[in-house]
């Protein structure tokens, strides 16, 4: 973890996945480098050490607020961090023999997610 890099996910009671997605990226990423958008749970499910931002449910959703909201946040981030991501909480993405070069040389990059059941 010698490069100064952060990620962004979203969730909103995610009492099973949230964990499983935070073990994972942990790996990766210092916790305290790590934002999750807390789209008003019910009871704060971010653990200590990582970044909770909460964000109210009041409003009707819009996929397009949501986006543009990643987008806003990710692009303040990246003037503090060399590099960031944003990964869904049900997404795990192994990043085990990832050159991380790679993330300063792109402005963008996106991957494919794969739905795998028994």
């Amino acid at each position: 973890m010698d490069q100064n890099r952060f990620l962004v996910t979203m969730q909103f009671n995610e009492e099973d996945l949230l964990p499983i997605f935070l073990r994972h990226y942990s790996q990766y990423f210092k916790p305290e480098n790590i934002y999750i958008l807390d789209h008003g749970s019910s009871k704060n499910l971010i653990p200590s050490g990582f970044n909770r931002i909460y964000i109210p449910r009041e409003k009707k959703f819009s996929e397009m607020d949501r986006n543009a909201l990643v987008k806003n946040i990710c692009n303040g981030l990246l003037g503090y961090y060399d590099y960031g991501m944003y990964a869904d909480c049900d997404e795990l993405i192994n990043l085990e023999n990832v050159d991380n070069s790679i993330f300063q040389k792109s402005s963008a990059l996106y991957v494919a997610g794969f739905e795998c059941t028994k």
